[in-house]
């Protein structure tokens, strides 16, 4: 079920803007449209750019992680959304039918009656989040005569991106910007607590071979290091990964998106002529 409530009202100090309202109007900003799709048991907001939805395609974009923690990591954030709007302002300059989904509890929803801080700490990743978030999804392009989706990661969102394509039959190609792509990697790497509950995309099996897979990471990324995602993609059928110039974790994607967007276009366009080629092949085989 799709509402288009404003939100809950959860006001932490006085004087202070909670950082899911910051969020909302910072795609208020950007003239998004908001709406909440309630599942079994959580509420997943969902912002939509205003183009026409007449597309076989639609853009989804996932955010990062946002603030799970506080002071330093030694407490748990009452409110793990984003503070930071580099997500919001990607898909700003997206001319595709585009939204960005929410993760559960995010987005004023952290009070929620089954929200756990485990589902933004831990368990970020788990079989409850993904499940969940799969399921907004499909609700979302339940009428819809969507046929090609594409998953648009950013960090933490590159994780789910991978793991969500396994789920969504629509996905046609996944994209992902500084993408955590082996957990067990990134947190010894900085020494973080180990993501237990969570599912590593590293040890799940390759994606169909029909849905391209691009890992873009910046050259300075002190957060995902290339050699992280160069030893994601050595592996077989994980995808092409390409560095980006004068990028780190957060500065030069907004600058680039334009063309790695033109780009994204090419090559799925490319992608989906050489599946046609590849069916019709297979037909005539068949008929003969």
């Amino acid at each position: 079920m799709i509402s288009l409530l404003a939100g809950v009202t959860q006001i932490y100090c006085i004087g202070c803007t909670p950082a899911w309202l910051k969020y909302d109007q910072m795609a208020e900003d950007f003239k998004f449209d908001r709406a909440v799709i309630t599942t079994a048991h959580f509420n997943i907001v969902v912002y939509k750019n205003r183009i026409s939805d007449l597309s076989k395609r639609l853009h989804v974009y996932l955010d990062g992680d946002g603030s799970p923690w506080k002071r330093g990591g030694s407490l748990v954030n009452e409110d793990p959304t984003p503070r930071q709007y580099l997500v919001l302002h990607l898909m700003s300059l997206d001319s595709t039918p585009a939204v960005l989904i929410g993760r559960p509890c995010y987005h004023g929803f952290n009070q929620d009656v089954y929200c756990d801080p485990l589902l933004w700490t831990h368990a970020r990743y788990s079989e409850q989040v993904v499940s969940v978030m799969s399921d907004a999804l499909e609700i979302l392009l339940e009428g819809n005569d969507v046929s090609e989706v594409v998953l648009i990661g950013y960090s933490g969102g590159g994780t789910l991106a991978q793991l969500l394509a396994e789920r969504i039959p629509q996905t046609r190609m996944v994209v992902t910007l500084a993408g955590n792509l082996d957990l067990v990697a990134w947190t010894r790497l900085h020494g973080y607590s180990p993501l237990v509950d969570s599912i590593n995309p590293a040890k799940r099996p390759p994606l169909a071979a029909h849905i391209p897979q691009i890992h873009y990471v910046g050259r300075f990324d002190n957060n995902i290091l290339p050699s992280l995602t160069e030893s994601y993609v050595s592996q077989k059928n994980r995808g092409k990964m390409i560095i980006l110039e004068h990028t780190d974790h957060a500065n030069g994607w907004i600058e680039q998106w334009p063309t790695l967007l033109i780009d994204l276009h090419e090559k799925l366009e490319s992608n989906n002529k050489r599946s046609s080629i590849a069916t019709h092949i297979n037909t005539s085989r068949a008929n003969d």
